[in-house]
């Protein structure tokens, strides 16, 4: 059983959270978005944990990957983040506006053992 938090609950966000919920060996344990009360209601439909702050995510030790579908100026610092929790990561497209912010992820992930795929 691999178990997922999403840093996202906006439109992408609820299509990851039906993919993670309908897999036979995928759990979603945390939804984070700090937006009203979009990460309460839909952790509720997954019998999830919803927190306002991504680094209540990377703190959990229950979580084995995250699915990033933040605003694409957070994914560096999501993926970033992940890597140094030691979780997998997926994050959505684009992973950044400028070549200077991928060259920021490479440095930010060198040495370390990370797994990132991107979406």
């Amino acid at each position: 059983m691999i178990r997922f938090g999403l840093i996202g609950a906006g439109r992408i966000g609820k299509v990851h959270a039906k993919t993670i919920a309908a897999h036979p060996d995928a759990q979603l344990v945390a939804v984070s978005d700090p937006f009203g009360t979009a990460a309460e209601d839909l952790a509720g439909l997954y019998g999830a944990t919803a927190y306002k702050d991504a680094d209540d995510i990377f703190g959990n030790p229950d979580i084995d990957a995250v699915v990033i579908g933040s605003p694409t100026p957070m994914h560096i610092d999501h993926i970033i983040a992940a890597a140094k929790a030691g979780k997998a990561a997926l994050c959505e497209k684009p992973i950044a506006m400028s070549s200077d912010e991928e060259s920021r992820l490479r440095e930010g992930l060198a040495g370390l053992d990370a797994k990132v795929m991107i979406g």
